[in-house]
């Protein structure tokens, strides 16, 4: 694939390349060799998959950059042929199956033989899960389990199936606003290349209707869950004073959330307990894993990962 050499002077291709992408302009500036030679040569890759596309529209756009870049490719492509952006259509479609498979589900779960089918599948997704092998080490601690971060519920569920194997009835608080960031919860240590604030700001909406549903399922399998409501700034503090965790799952994406929880967490996890944090490893988050580093750089436990059923887990233990 056609990838130019750095110029020494502007060119055509560099001078005015200003593509809107919602209500964010993004300026490809006429010295691109002030970027670092491996960024250069991606982006004038997503640039040729651009002006081959222009030339000819009906052909579909393929890059194979990574995920931050393909998006940028696709609306860049939109925005040259004059079609509309598409990234908040694409986004409500996919809260809209993802809601929609809940109603499903949910519908399901109101027969016997519903609820005793989707307990087997949890049970067989549990057994993948890293997140779950964490958690079996630590429930029989002392202690009750937190999530901050549910958006859908998906491993509240699965951690829940767990904690049903236990003889103790442990408290499971599922936390989370249920609407997204709130006003203050992102910031610069979140951003990212094409992945600015208006754009991170419409991440995870599509949960209202999450704790009616958690509520369901907490009865449905005779749970001792609680849904908590809220910005975490404003939740943690209402569970009662004196409670401890044996587990926590912290799931939040962002810098400040991660501060807020662990802050609040820590000083109530039981020795030997765990917590786990989702979004460490994750490139398209960087908030989290500053956070997470900033708050152990003085603490004697180290963020370690474990890769034995699944997709891998990185976690903390309390010394």
């Amino acid at each position: 694939m056609w990838v130019p050499d750095p110029p020494n002077k502007n060119l055509t291709l560099f001078e005015l390349l200003i593509i809107k992408i919602k209500r964010d302009i993004f300026l490809i500036p006429t010295k691109p060799y002030l970027f670092f030679i491996s960024q250069y040569r991606r982006i004038c890759l997503c640039l040729h998959c651009l002006y081959r596309s222009k030339s000819n529209p009906d052909i579909p756009v393929v890059c194979t950059e990574p995920n931050s870049l393909y998006i940028f490719t696709m609306e860049a492509h939109w925005v040259l042929n004059g079609k509309p952006n598409r990234l908040d259509e694409i986004l409500k479609k996919k809260y809209k199956i993802a809601i929609a498979e809940d109603e499903i589900l949910y519908e399901s779960l109101k027969t016997n033989d519903g609820r005793t089918k989707y307990w087997e599948a949890l049970w067989h997704d549990a057994k993948k899960s890293d997140l779950v092998s964490l958690f079996e080490e630590c429930k029989s601690l002392s202690g009750n389990v937190i999530e901050c971060g549910v958006w859908r519920g998906r491993t509240t569920k699965l951690l829940c199936r767990s904690l049903k194997e236990t003889k103790e009835k442990k408290i499971f608080y599922a936390c989370d606003s249920f609407e997204g960031f709130g006003d203050s919860s992102l910031g610069d240590e979140d951003v990212k290349l094409f992945r600015p604030l208006t754009r991170l700001k419409k991440k995870f909406t599509a949960a209202q209707d999450v704790p009616a549903k958690l509520d369901k399922f907490f009865n449905y399998f005779d749970i001792n869950g609680v849904c908590l409501k809220g910005f975490f700034d404003e939740t943690l503090d209402k569970i009662a004073a004196d409670e401890t965790f044996c587990f926590a799952h912290i799931d939040c994406d962002a810098y400040k959330p991660h501060l807020e929880c662990l802050e609040y967490i820590y000083p109530r996890l039981t020795k030997g307990g765990c917590i786990v944090f989702d979004d460490y490893g994750a490139k398209a988050w960087p908030g989290a894993k500053k956070a997470v580093d900033e708050f152990f750089a003085d603490k004697v436990e180290d963020v370690k990962f474990r890769k034995d059923r699944g997709d891998g887990a990185w976690f903390i233990q309390k010394a």
